[in-house]
């Protein structure tokens, strides 16, 4: 749904590829009609979105922070579509979700594929990413949501959200702290341990 104005449109094309030669070949538009959008738009905001350089177009502070908006918007857009999808019946959508490696196997894949069946016209994009960089993936619009260790605070995100995992030991049966109902974690340092390493080595 086109809702997006002629101006964002060519200015996310351009910021995407960085020139206004390839977002004129994606767009199937004039070049010329892109650089007077783009020219009039940055008239219109009173400042410069791209620096023009003998390499291509790179976005200024107020281009990158206009490109985050726009994401922003786009997936606005789409949540409000899938919204009036469910109004209508329709169980339909897609959403980008960021896990950290260790939840590539055990219970998420198995709830992503009863999703699957369940609403087979909801598409899920699983990206795998370090949790310290997912606050900012989310921040520039590069996903809906994330599951991460430790999120910490982050102003411009809320966390919806959280489960308390406690740590605990793992052993043979026939190690004599399996028999302990409980057990300080100083006890760690009396026997050889395997440990995991960070970002999960808390």
């Amino acid at each position: 749904m086109p809702v997006f104005s002629r101006f964002l449109r060519y200015f996310m094309a351009v910021a995407q590829h960085g020139s206004i030669r390839k977002a004129s070949d994606e767009l199937h538009i004039a070049a010329s009609a892109i650089d007077r959008q783009v020219l009039q738009g940055e008239k219109i905001l009173g400042t410069q979105l791209f620096e023009r350089l003998p390499s291509g177009l790179r976005l200024t502070t107020a281009g990158e922070l206009l490109l985050t908006s726009c994401r922003r918007w786009s997936r606005d857009l789409n949540a409000l579509q899938t919204q009036l999808d469910n109004l209508k019946g329709l169980r339909q959508g897609s959403t980008d979700i960021l896990i950290p490696d260790a939840l590539t196997k055990g219970f998420l894949p198995t709830l992503l594929g009863r999703l699957r069946q369940t609403h087979p016209g909801i598409m899920v994009s699983v990206h795998v990413r370090k949790s310290h960089d997912m606050g900012e993936l989310l921040v520039k619009g590069h996903a809906d949501f994330a599951l991460m260790f430790n999120p910490g605070h982050m102003r411009e995100l809320s966390v919806r959200t959280h489960k308390e995992i406690p740590l605990g030991f793992v052993c043979l049966p026939s190690h004599e702290i399996a028999d302990m109902e409980e057990a300080r974690f100083s006890l760690a340092a009396e026997y050889p341990m395997i440990v995991p390493t960070p970002p999960l080595a808390l």
